[in-house]
């Protein structure tokens, strides 16, 4: 990986496995199953060997994913300030998590928190290139809890803008 002063690392994340919506429940508050909250750790633990270490955090304000960024930061050290919630990255489409794109700067570490098909569809249409391993586990799909790493280049970044995939983490498929 090659971050340097000039490149971005952009972590893309699906929210672990959640519990099925109980009668009257609302999509937005079903919370993550105890098997959820395991891949959630497992997750965070594989991020964290990479030795990459967020330094922002964008994430839907849905119970699942703030139950996954609970994980995370159980795990790893994010300040309170470098935390932002967007409803956008719970109901929003791929050019939604695209127009964050611009948050991103140079020497930036974040972290998107957020829902399939668009966080799906966003790492394809970031993955520019990778390695074959990591590129083919991508296409096979972005199950719960899996973890995208990108290094991006251009600046200022815009919704066009594509990356390298580094990473392809998943606690269920090593």
């Amino acid at each position: 990986m090659c971050n340097g002063v000039d490149m971005a690392t952009l972590i893309l994340m699906r929210h672990a496995n959640a519990e099925l919506a109980s009668p009257g429940m609302r999509d937005f508050d079903r919370p993550l199953s105890s098997d959820g909250w395991a891949e959630a750790f497992a997750a965070t633990h594989l991020l964290n060997n990479t030795s990459i270490t967020p330094t922002m955090v964008l994430c839907s304000p849905a119970r699942r994913t703030l139950e996954t960024l609970e994980a995370l930061r159980k795990t790893t050290a994010i300040d309170d300030q470098a935390v932002a919630f967007h409803h956008e990255l719970y109901a929003g489409d791929v050019l939604s998590y695209q127009n964050f794109l611009p948050a991103l700067k140079p020497g930036t570490v974040c972290v998107f928190i957020g829902h399939n098909p668009m966080i799906e569809h966003f790492a394809f249409h970031l993955a520019h290139k990778g390695k074959d391993s990591d590129l083919k586990k991508l296409k096979m799909g972005f199950s719960t809890a899996t973890i995208a790493v990108f290094d991006v280049g251009a600046f200022p970044a815009s919704p066009q803008t594509r990356g390298e995939l580094t990473h392809y983490l998943q606690p269920n498929n090593p």
